[in-house]
């Protein structure tokens, strides 16, 4: 377990495309959310989710913040993770991505030394909600926030 590491899951979202909650939706018999909390736990002492619907996750007994700034979607909840975490370095997940597997997630965390993102790319694409983000990111976040530049890029 890497203690100094928060494990952010981006759980919020208003689902409008799906009509549903869909870190709830099941993917190979356990539910998104609950695939999120899987990979980071034994990874991440601490782990923070970030929800438009705190409530649906006490059950799981991890501390859950509303977006600090709100309505700004992923990059909203990037942010909110950051202010709340105790913790530099910040593994930060999408509920929605099932298959992040540990050793990769490993591998991101154990090249953060001199970085203030590490993230991962697939087919020549950024993937910006798996991705290892500092603190340091809080100011340059919330000024394209306050732009109203919301792409995670």
């Amino acid at each position: 377990m890497i203690s100094h590491v928060t494990g952010i899951i981006l759980a919020g979202g208003k689902s409008s495309r799906m009509g549903e909650d869909k870190s709830l939706l099941s993917v190979q018999g356990k539910s998104l959310i609950e695939n999120a909390i899987d990979l980071l736990s034994p990874i991440c002492k601490r782990l923070l989710i970030i929800a438009n619907s705190p409530q649906r996750y006490k059950k799981y007994g991890i501390k859950t913040h509303l977006d600090i700034i709100k309505d700004r979607g992923p990059l909203g909840g990037i942010y909110t993770g950051l202010v709340f975490s105790e913790d530099r370095y910040n593994f930060v997940v999408a509920c929605d991505m099932p298959f992040i597997n540990q050793a990769l997630t490993r591998y991101m965390i154990a090249q953060r030394r001199g970085y203030d993102v590490v993230i991962a790319e697939r087919g020549g694409m950024l993937e910006p909600l798996c991705a290892l983000y500092s603190k340091n990111c809080i100011g340059p976040i919330k000024r394209e926030i306050l732009k109203d530049n919301l792409k995670v890029q």
